[in-house]
């Protein structure tokens, strides 16, 4: 199970604002690593969460100079997050 969800917004500093974005969702993510954005471009980081039931959660954020979005995939780690980030984000993000 995959849940996506991202804001068209500007941001100035995509660096500075991708672990704050992160932090808003208000889920604990541990083990938070920059990865390849992919053609969108921006900055990226994928990491580990648990729901309560001890569910594992990869979580993948990115955030580029008009964008911030971010995926979580259930039953997943963060580094297998990683490698479907990419391909995911580019079918859910399109640009006009």
């Amino acid at each position: 199970m995959v849940l996506a969800f991202g804001v068209s917004a500007p941001v100035s500093d995509p660096d500075a604002t991708i672990d704050r974005f992160v932090d808003a969702m208000g889920t604990k993510v541990s083990h938070m690593k920059q990865v390849q954005p992919g053609p969108l471009s921006g900055v990226a980081k994928c990491g580990d969460a648990k729901l309560a039931e001890n569910v594992p959660i990869g979580v993948c954020a990115w955030v580029d100079s008009n964008t911030r979005g971010m995926i979580a995939m259930y039953f997943k780690s963060g580094d297998q997050a990683a490698t479907e980030f990419v391909k995911i984000r580019g079918e859910i993000e399109q640009r006009n």
